[in-house]
């Protein structure tokens, strides 16, 4: 419900009825000028309930994805390249019994940093939804078959904190597009 407020002695120089609009004033309030006073009415809304920003973040745009999940891809991106990168140049480095199967296996890693670095640059959530997603999946199944390899003796035992680091993703990424999802709803 509005509230209606009138001032009447507020008093400003010039001649004409609305002299206060000219002098800067941005609310209309009544002007006295002789022989007539003008009376006007202003409405006086509700402000709505909004969230208090720091200063430096500004709202976020309906549909936009979240600072923490996008630094968490600007992270997982940088991660990615780096070990996807390093599988493909330099397999011997990471003690690869297969240094063929190594390097796909950056290639592959590469391709996800890829669309990472795309999910990243990208704000609108409905575009990044699915790249995240399959983030998530590629992580769950990456760790799962990391460790998988590391307690059956085919990997070496070096490759746990790999493992470890693609269980946080894991866990982060999925916590974020969980999230996400119900900002949207």
């Amino acid at each position: 419900m509005a509230t209606t407020q009138r001032d009447y002695l507020a008093t400003y120089e010039g001649s004409e009825p609305f002299a206060w609009y000219k002098q800067g004033n941005p609310e209309p309030i009544t002007a006295r000028h002789d022989p007539y006073t003008i009376d006007v009415v202003y409405v006086l809304e509700p402000q709505a309930r909004t969230r208090n920003y720091h200063q430096n973040e500004a709202p976020k745009m309906e549909g936009q994805t979240t600072k923490g999940l996008r630094i968490a891809l600007l992270v997982y991106t940088v991660y990615s390249v780096v070990y996807g990168l390093v599988h493909v140049v330099s397999p011997e480095m990471v003690m690869a019994k297969d240094p063929a199967i190594e390097r796909v296996l950056g290639a592959a890693v590469l391709a996800f940093a890829l669309g990472a670095g795309l999910a990243y640059i990208e704000r609108a959530w409905e575009r990044v939804k699915i790249v995240v997603l399959v983030q998530v999946t590629w992580m769950i199944l990456y760790t799962i078959t990391m460790a998988w390899g590391i307690l059956v003796g085919g990997i070496t035992a070096v490759a746990w904190a790999p493992t470890l680091i693609g269980a946080v993703f894991a866990i982060l990424l999925a916590t974020l597009y969980i999230r996400e999802e119900r900002i949207k709803r």
